[in-house]
């Protein structure tokens, strides 16, 4: 359930077991919103020796971060910026052979400005390596601008698709939705024995395959999926779904959407009268889900491409400075976008020049990786291996 006294269990396999038990935090979340471009770089300065004048600059490396920063999407595109900062400060400017900036792009959760984005990346001589898109839809539309840039691509969007199109030059730390699916179905049909499902999706990219793998793992396990139907994005008004869901009369419900239109199904739900138990995917893991739903969130639930990182030993370090610096508890997306920028910083010393395609080659050498999320290594797609999914 999302909220206070909520719970996480982390599935690695279609018939994993629950390996962790923790709490959502419910904290207010307060992250700065804007399209406004921050630029954070660490500067080699130093004297010549016995010359008294300044060291000639370390070449500049810029970072860029294409996500959702306005709008209502802003706090996971705030998140990702957060994360990489914080690993980005963890370096002794002396000890590197560049300057490395972080370059925030604000793709509005939308295709054609991620795609905007990308063909001004590719051009930018300064720009190394991208962390994002969040999106999967401004993702994959985007990627093959990306893939002719040679650009390394540290995508956080989910979808399996994004890396099963041949490029070499994608890499996920995040987990992705087919894995998502299974630990909901286990979570839905394994643990609580549920028999009648349906399916609500919000007609995007990553919604409309979640609910096709759903159904295959429902089928497998002879549950009945009693409807699907897509509510595109921004939709006010869930009458009309939410009252063939109630003749449908599931005893659970996936709701496959983000969590500002979540939050209005769960209340037109509760002023229905239908109660039943709701899962949704990571979009719908946020705080901000209670805050807006209010008491209509109680018993829902959402799973995370991950387990919760405020109670992984191995990122104690990571949340204590997340804490200390911005004064509240790092959500889902941040710790992804910390790991991301630390191996973006370890391959670009290793290449030690100002060479994507060199950059890329040292992606290679420098995973496995040992951080937060533990031993991060990628399979041949560029996909994590460490797939983990919360609830």
């Amino acid at each position: 359930m999302l909220g206070p006294g909520s719970r996480i269990r982390a599935y690695r396999s279609r018939r994993a077991d629950a390996h962790r038990v923790t709490h959502l935090a419910s904290e207010e979340d307060n992250m700065r919103r804007g399209t406004t471009r921050l630029v954070l770089a660490i500067l080699a300065l130093g004297w010549l020796i016995g010359g008294g004048g300044p060291a000639v600059a370390a070449e500049k490396v810029v970072v860029a971060i294409t996500s959702p920063q306005s709008g209502p999407q802003a706090a996971w595109g705030v998140e990702l910026i957060r994360g990489a900062e914080l690993a980005l400060a963890e370096y002794d400017p002396k000890a590197l052979k560049f300057t490395y900036e972080i370059l925030p792009m604000d793709d509005q959760a939308d295709p054609k400005v991620g795609i905007t984005i990308a063909n001004k990346l590719k051009i930018d001589k300064d720009v190394m390596a991208v962390i994002g898109p969040w999106n999967s839809g401004v993702a994959i539309p985007a990627s093959p601008i990306y893939s002719e840039a040679k650009l390394p691509l540290f995508a956080i969007a989910s979808d399996p698709k994004l890396t099963r199109q041949g490029f070499t030059n994608i890499f996920r730390t995040v987990s992705t939705n087919d894995f998502q699916a299974i630990g909901g179905e286990a979570y839905l049909v394994g643990e609580l024995k549920k028999k009648k499902i349906a399916i609500i999706h919000d007609n995007t990219i990553p919604g409309v395959t979640m609910a096709e793998i759903l159904q295959e793992l429902f089928k497998k396990d002879n549950v009945e999926t009693v409807m699907v139907q897509g509510v595109s994005w921004g939709e006010r008004d869930w009458s009309p779904v939410l009252t063939t869901l109630k003749q449908k009369n599931p005893d659970a419900l996936y709701l496959g959407t983000v969590f500002g239109d979540a939050a209005l199904a769960l209340k037109q739900m509760k002023d229905l009268g239908i109660k039943l138990t709701v899962l949704g995917p990571d979009g719908m893991y946020s705080d901000d889900l209670v805050k807006l739903a209010g008491p209509a969130a109680e018993g829902a639930c959402a799973t995370a491409l991950g387990a919760d990182v405020n109670k992984l030993p191995t990122a104690s370090k990571f949340v204590n400075a997340f804490k200390a610096k911005y004064k509240e508890s790092p959500q889902q997306y941040s710790v992804f976008a910390y790991e991301d920028m630390h191996i973006i910083i370890k391959a670009t010393e290793k290449a030690g020049k100002k060479d994507r395609a060199e950059i890329l080659k040292a992606v290679r050498t420098v995973t496995p990786y040992e951080g937060a999320l533990g031993r991060t290594a990628f399979n041949d797609r560029g996909d994590t291996v460490n797939q983990v999914i919360g609830i």
